[in-house]
């Protein structure tokens, strides 16, 4: 039966990389608000950089959007890590002669993504595995 039937698993957003980047993203987004911050109230509170040397406006301001923006992002990435957003399997089944792709997505309605296709229809598979 296991030479008829084919389960290629899929890691998802669990990856390194994404781990690495949200880490990143969050330690970058803080720092920058921390900084725009500091140059507002012109006061140090990150010991290894003296903000009293940035203006307000505009530099402080921009540290501020940036981080923020960074860590709206680095909030994103971990979201996708909690929920392994992409995970799944590929099933190749020549007993029923398809082809099944299921991910899994964002809460909500469409939570699992299933494809199925018939090994009739298809030319050619290839696969590319990489992290």
């Amino acid at each position: 039966m296991e030479k008829y039937i084919r389960q290629d698993k899929i890691i998802g957003s669990r990856c390194f990389s994404n781990y690495f980047w949200a880490n990143i993203l969050a330690l970058g987004g803080i720092s920058f608000g921390l900084i725009g911050i500091e140059s507002y109230f012109q006061f140090n509170l990150l010991p290894f950089f003296d903000s009293t040397e940035v203006t307000f406006i505009p530099q402080g301001i921009i540290m501020v959007f940036y981080g923020t923006i960074s860590l709206v992002l680095s909030f994103y990435t971990y979201i996708t890590i909690i929920f392994d957003i992409g995970s799944g399997y590929n099933e190749y089944n020549k007993i029923e002669n398809s082809v099944r792709i299921v991910r899994r997505g964002f809460p909500g309605k469409n939570r699992e993504i299933l494809l199925t296709y018939y090994l009739s229809d298809i030319n050619a598979i290839g696969i590319k595995i990489s992290e």
